[in-house]
């Protein structure tokens, strides 16, 4: 009798499970035709983790749908770290926010993501789409709820929540309480998103971006149609800077934010400046920014050195700041006006 390639390899991937005792990989992660599709669909926190791991080092793009349901994390996070040379693009998309939850349990951060050992990552677009990012707790002050980054790839973050996320350390600067979103070169594009109740606390160092820190030193950095409420950016003794959001890039490429809502965000600090109680953003270079159609409302900033910017501050190098039709209402600085 013969057999066709597919039912010889699927034999194979049957005895190699049972000899090396991986009853726990469901079997869709072994069967060839869904390997060489580039696509896992996963019901379960152990099928996630399995499916980023396999997607991290197959040298093709990949897809992993995650389906309704909450996805609860175990001693660490869920992570992709590409392999060097796997200059591919990873897709992750959930049933909707809200539907998909991603789970830190408040004890481990959510999710990363990372393609920096790939060198030359151009290729590697990262997307996530639709999904729910919640109860994330980094001690080490590096993304709470997300910490992805890239070389060169563009990142694409859309539909999703980012809910009472947290990063704090005993020293040093903390970034990103819901999301610490970086690239070298790529760019950063997240819409339609809602940050809600995430903070960053530093202890003895900066703390920068409550809701989300995003810097791409020469991408461009584009935020559109998201709502960031109730954030807040806590140092003792540093800096504080973006209650809700710090978006940072030194390079020619310009910053947009347009049609956001930020309310009720803070930016605190007890020794030191504080300032973007809504919004920092900061283009060093030759970039410009640009700020168009954005509703700013009951944001603070506190400080008993200095504080500035209860809505907003924006800071340019040599190019442009251009802020068109936005809404700035009941903003306070405690030594600044917004």
């Amino acid at each position: 009798m013969r057999y066709s390639k597919r039912a010889r390899a699927r034999c194979l991937l049957g005895i190699i499970a049972s000899v090396y005792g991986l009853t726990g990989i469901p079997m869709d992660l072994l069967r060839p035709s869904v390997s060489l599709a580039g696509t896992f669909t996963v019901s379960s926190s152990a099928q996630l983790q399995a499916a980023l791991r396999a997607a991290q080092n197959n040298g093709q793009d990949d897809t992993i749908n995650i389906a309704p349901g909450a996805f609860n994390t175990g001693i660490a996070e869920f992570s992709y770290i590409a392999a060097a040379g796997e200059n591919f693009a990873l897709t992750l998309t959930g049933a909707g926010a809200g539907v998909t939850v991603l789970n830190g349990r408040g004890v481990t951060p959510v999710l990363k993501i990372s393609t920096l050992l790939v060198g030359s990552d151009g290729q590697a677009k990262i997307t996530i789409s639709n999904l729910t990012i919640q109860n994330g707790k980094n001690t080490a002050g590096e993304g709470g709820g997300l910490d992805l980054s890239t070389n060169g790839g563009s990142i694409v973050i859309e539909n999703c929540r980012f809910l009472t996320n947290g990063s704090d350390g005993p020293a040093g600067t903390v970034r990103g309480g819901g999301a610490l979103v970086q690239s070298a070169a790529g760019d950063i594009t997240m819409s339609n998103n809602s940050f809600t109740s995430n903070f960053v606390d530093g202890l003895s160092g900066q703390a920068l971006g409550g809701g989300a820190f995003i810097e791409s030193m020469t991408g461009a950095i584009t935020l559109t149609g998201n709502e960031l409420a109730n954030n807040a950016s806590r140092s003792a003794s540093g800096n504080a800077l973006g209650g809700s959001v710090a978006a940072l890039s030194r390079g020619s490429a310009t910053i947009t934010l347009s049609q956001n809502f930020f309310a009720n965000n803070s930016a605190s600090s007890l020794s030191a400046s504080a300032q973007g109680g809504g919004a920092a953003i900061a283009q060093s270079g030759s970039g410009g920014v640009v700020l168009s159609g954005n509703v700013l409302f009951m944001n603070t900033v506190g400080s008993a050195q200095f504080a500035n910017g209860g809505g907003a501050v924006v800071l340019t190098g040599s190019g442009r700041a251009d802020l068109t039709r936005n809404s700035f209402g009941n903003n306070t600085a405690s030594a600044a006006d917004a």
